[in-house]
């Protein structure tokens, strides 16, 4: 099963996608250090101490495995599927394993 967790760089939210992972499940998970439209790549690359293309090709990676073109629809997605609440700080997808 791919399973996509809220909140995975918590103690809870990280806790929980080992045990997933561990169970067999393909886990991804989302935390807020990347707001769409407020951060480039570049920016989340210095802050992050991360080359830009290592924050290109994991975000890649994510919206790859969600069937997912760019930042833009994982953000969609993760409205449509109430992974995020309308008016909340925007979260952005992050590789977990």
């Amino acid at each position: 099963m791919r399973i996509l967790i809220t909140g995975v760089c918590g103690f809870a939210g990280s806790t929980l996608a080992r045990e997933l992972a561990a169970r067999g499940h393909t886990v991804s998970g989302c935390d807020n250090f990347i707001r769409p439209g407020s951060e480039t790549n570049r920016e989340l690359a210095a802050r992050l101490h991360l080359s830009e293309r290592t924050v290109c090709r994991r975000l890649e990676g994510v919206y790859a495995k969600l069937h997912l073109p760019d930042r833009l629809q994982a953000a969609v997605y993760a409205v449509v599927h109430r992974l995020v609440t309308p008016g909340e700080e925007a979260s952005n997808l992050r590789e977990v394993m």
